[in-house]
């Protein structure tokens, strides 16, 4: 039997540039997105009450449940899990909306206030 080297490497990542920041600790968790949606890593979601389905947001952030996706995702006609991060802190320039809405100030104050911090890299 040949050995196996524990510090060969296992695989790689391409970096980009989303996740910029350490603190906050970026944490995931398993979420719900709805039906018939294909969203990118980086998509800002949000649920209107916890447990619910998620979709990209579309306009401004008031009392939802928020999170950035850490997966590309692409659902069927059922929604389906994804992993996303529910704190972090992250390049502004790199979150993506529904395609028709764009963060505005009040929406990443609300973002910050959930734990997910936001910083202007270029």
């Amino acid at each position: 039997m040949a050995a196996t080297r524990i510090d060969s490497v296992v695989g790689t990542h391409n970096y980009d540039g989303l996740v910029v920041g350490t603190e906050p600790a970026p944490l995931t968790s398993t979420i719900k997105v709805a039906a018939n949606k294909t969203l990118k890593r980086g998509t800002v979601v949000c649920a209107a009450a916890a447990g619910g389905d998620c979709d990209a947001v579309a306009a401004a952030l008031t009392n939802e449940v928020v999170y950035i996706l850490a997966e590309d995702v692409k659902t069927g006609a059922a929604a389906q899990t994804a992993e996303a991060y529910k704190t972090g802190c992250f390049a502004r320039n790199k979150l993506i909306t529904d395609g028709t809405y764009q963060l505005a100030a009040a929406d990443i104050e609300y973002l910050r206030k959930s734990g997910i911090q936001t910083e202007d890299v270029f």
